[in-house]
């Protein structure tokens, strides 16, 4: 239950995530510093979803379970881009069923787990995003990137899937058309922030409230741009 939306261009990063978590039935919630124990289920608002390499040079969104996104202390502690994609990978081979397939058998329902790594690499003079999605049944990985004018936009979690109807593909297309550098950094959040509104009117598992980190050619330092 989440929105992760990663803006990418030529020359800047910027990845915006929502605060809110959302759990039905009985359920423990464990964050930094606390656990949570709920009978009919909770919602959390400013929950953590966006993680940092120690050098802030990666910038790496969550959706799905946090508990099956145990790379991320890996990252955190990273100053290197291929070591942090490596554990990624490693992570989701080791999640599939393959060689258990008696439960695969007894699976009921399950939930995909999805991911957004974002970078500047300064050995091929470009950004990237690693895009990858895994679950007990399936992964898959993609990486983008942007060479020409405008940015391309890439989502992930429970609010990705209601983004179109939201906002509408001609708006979304227009606006992906429109940014066309870093000095249109308030025309970006202040889209971020009609969108988040508009995406949790649609979907109840994705928060108005956001927050986001952007990195630039200049200064590839991943920073928070803003926290609603």
């Amino acid at each position: 239950m989440t929105f992760i939306l990663n803006i990418l261009h030529k020359n800047f990063s910027l990845l915006a995530s929502d605060r809110k978590a959302t759990a039905k039935g009985p359920c423990t919630i464990n964050m930094p510093g606390i656990t949570i124990h709920a009978k009919d289920g909770a919602t959390i608002q400013g929950v953590k979803k966006i993680y940092l390499s120690s050098d802030k040079l990666q910038a790496l969104g969550i959706a799905g379970n946090t508990q099956e996104h145990p790379y991320t202390a890996v990252i955190e502690q990273s100053t290197s881009i291929n070591e942090s994609l490596r554990s990624i990978r490693q992570h989701m081979e080791g999640f599939l069923c393959i060689e258990d397939r008696a439960s695969v058998l007894k699976l009921g329902s399950y939930m995909e787990n999805q991911g957004i790594v974002t970078f500047f690499d300064s050995d091929q003079n470009s950004y990237f995003s690693n895009l990858h999605v895994f679950s007990v049944l399936h992964n898959a990985t993609k990486i983008f990137w942007c060479d020409n004018n405008g940015s391309l936009l890439i989502h992930i979690g429970s609010g990705s899937n209601s983004l179109e109807q939201a906002v509408g593909r001609d708006e979304i297309l227009k606006f992906a058309a429109s940014v066309q550098s870093i000095e249109q950094l308030d025309h970006c959040l202040e889209w971020l922030k009609l969108t988040y509104k508009k995406v949790s009117t649609i979907d109840p598992g994705s928060g108005e409230d956001f927050v986001a980190v952007l990195s630039t050619r200049d200064n590839p330092e991943f920073r928070t741009v803003s926290s609603e």
